[in-house]
C-alpha cells in the first residue's frame, strides 16, 4: 500500500473497529476482545470485498462477544462476509444465509428461518396454569393435534407447569387458551419453543450419519 494512503486506511479501520480509543496502546497488553479488534483492522486494512472470519467471538466473555457481534454487523453491506464457527447461537443471530458443513460435504444451505422451518416436526408448548390437574390434562390430550400432555412440576398449591407437544402442521394455542378460559382456569404463562440451529443442525447431521450407515 502506498504510503500516502497508507495513514488514512489506518485511520479509517481504527474508527470502524472502535480502536481509536486505545490508540497507542501496546497490543500484548490490551484485553482479548481489543485484541479481536486489532485482527479485525488488518484483515479489512485493504478494503477486501471478501472477509473470511474463523471463531471470532471464542474465548471472549459476553461483553465482549456483544460488541464483536455489532462491530462484525456493521460491517455487512460493505463487503461479503463469511462466517466460519461451531458457536451455532452466534450464526443465528450474525449470517443472512447459513451452509451446513458435514465430513467436508455441503449438506444444507439456506436462511434461518426457512431451514428452522423445514426441520421443525411440529411445535412444543410451555404453560402455567392454575387449574386441576387431572381434569386439565384430560382435556388437552382430547385435542386432536396433541401428541402428548405432560407435569413437569407444581409451582405452588394448585398451580403447575405443562408440556404440551403438537403435532406437525397444527397451531393448537388460541384452542388451549379458549379452552382454559371456558373452564375458568388461570392461565399464568404461555410460550412456544422455537426449534434452534442447534437443532437443525443436530437432525441433518444424524440424518447424514444414518444415510452413510
Amino acid at each position: 500500500m502506498e504510503k500516502a494512503r497508507k495513514k488514512s486506511a489506518i485511520e479509517r479501520v481504527m474508527e470502524e473497529t472502535g480502536l481509536t480509543e486505545v490508540r497507542g496502546a501496546i497490543i500484548g497488553r490490551l484485553s482479548k476482545g481489543y485484541r479481536q479488534r486489532v485482527g479485525l483492522a488488518q484483515a479489512i486494512i485493504n478494503d477486501p470485498k471478501v472477509l473470511i472470519l474463523d471463531e471470532p467471538t471464542s474465548g471472549l466473555d459476553p461483553k465482549q462477544i456483544k460488541e464483536i457481534r455489532t462491530l462484525i454487523g456493521n460491517m455487512r453491506g460493505n463487503r461479503t462476509i463469511i462466517l466460519s464457527t461451531h458457536i451455532l447461537p452466534e450464526v443465528s443471530v450474525t449470517c443472512d444465509r447459513v451452509i451446513v458443513i458435514n465430513e467436508g460435504r455441503i449438506i444444507a444451505q439456506d436462511n434461518v428461518s426457512n431451514l428452522e422451518k423445514t426441520f421443525s416436526k411440529g411445535s412444543r408448548l410451555h404453560l402455567e396454569v392454575e387449574a386441576p390437574k387431572a381434569e386439565f390434562l384430560q382435556e388437552m390430550r382430547s385435542f386432536e393435534g396433541v401428541s402428548s400432555a405432560e407435569e413437569k412440576n407444581e409451582i405452588e398449591r394448585g398451580i403447575h407447569t405443562y408440556v404440551i407437544d403438537i403435532k406437525e402442521g397444527f397451531d393448537l394455542r388460541r384452542e388451549i387458551t379458549g379452552k382454559i378460559a371456558k373452564n375458568k382456569w388461570g392461565l399464568l404463562e404461555l410460550k412456544r419453543e422455537q426449534l434452534t440451529l442447534e437443532d437443525v443442525f443436530l437432525r441433518l447431521v444424524t440424518r447424514e450419519d444414518e444415510n452413510v450407515q
